[in-house]
């Protein structure tokens, strides 16, 4: 479930990979410190390989649905989630002009 390369078929399976996304809708200051953090567990990835396959993942986020599958989590991080989502790929969040 937390590979996040297809969507879970069961709700526990949904709330597994949902609970697993929570970083992403937390504030910029606690996303950003997950993302360097991130890069450093995979520093053995070189920049031209990770900086392309991150903003792939991330893309994935943004362009579903819905970030989150579970009612009650994406009431408490979705806006958020995309939000940081938006800047980290340098795109006006929804809703701004």
């Amino acid at each position: 479930m937390t590979l996040h390369d297809h969507p879970p078929r069961t709700p526990d399976g949904q709330l597994l990979a949902d609970i697993d996304l929570t970083g992403l809708g937390q504030a910029p200051e606690l996303f950003d410190r997950d993302g360097r953090a991130i890069r450093q567990e995979y520093a053995h990835v070189p920049e031209d390989q990770f900086g392309p396959g991150r903003v792939n993942l991330l893309e994935r986020f943004l362009d579903r649905p819905h970030v989150y599958y579970t009612p009650e989590i994406r009431k408490r991080y979705e806006a958020q989630a995309r939000a940081n989502l938006s800047r980290a790929l340098g795109r006006r969040p929804e809703g701004s002009r």
